[in-house]
């Protein structure tokens, strides 16, 4: 005969089982910004990024970067903070530059205000705003960045993406 565990030794079990954390997948999705993940192209000759790819790792707590352009290529790797409730992400090229970064909220899109430093330490400040257009289109805005991490008033370029199938 099977006997029905007590309550108490139930309830004791529920308690002490650990909690999932909130991994980037979950921050992503409650902020719309799912859309991002794949492979994104451009072409035209003015095209200096050709190609952004943002893929899952460990379990959706990262997302992996890979940055194709006509300088060089870059790979970075974002992840969220729970204790800061924060978007970060770091990058290296090619070139023996590095950057750090933060994603945040633009008007309901995702934007990275990041810092590159090239490997002579001359260091330059961009924000990138990414609009959905439709499921396989984004328009990629840059922007100058001031000293207090704000957005300047206009886009210095603006590309035209499309999801590569």
């Amino acid at each position: 005969m099977v006997r029905p565990l007590p309550l108490a030794f139930l309830l004791t079990l529920v308690l002490l089982a650990p909690a999932r954390a909130r991994n980037l997948a979950d921050v992503m999705a409650e902020a719309g910004a799912s859309w991002l993940i794949g492979t994104w192209e451009t072409t035209g000759e003015t095209a200096d990024l050709t190609s952004i790819a943002y893929s899952w790792a460990i379990d959706k707590h990262v997302v992996l970067v890979d940055y194709l352009s006509r300088r060089g290529r870059s790979k970075g790797l974002i992840a969220y903070r729970a204790h800061d409730d924060k978007i970060v992400q770091v990058g290296a090229d090619d070139q023996g530059g590095t950057g750090l970064g933060t994603w945040s909220d633009t008007d309901g899109h995702p934007t990275l205000i990041y810092e590159h430093t090239t490997a002579a330490g001359e260091s330059r400040r961009i924000g990138i705003v990414f609009e959905k257009v439709d499921q396989n289109t984004a328009q990629v805005k840059l922007y100058d960045v001031s000293g207090s991490h704000e957005l300047g008033n206009d886009p210095v370029h603006v590309a035209k993406f499309t999801r590569k199938k």
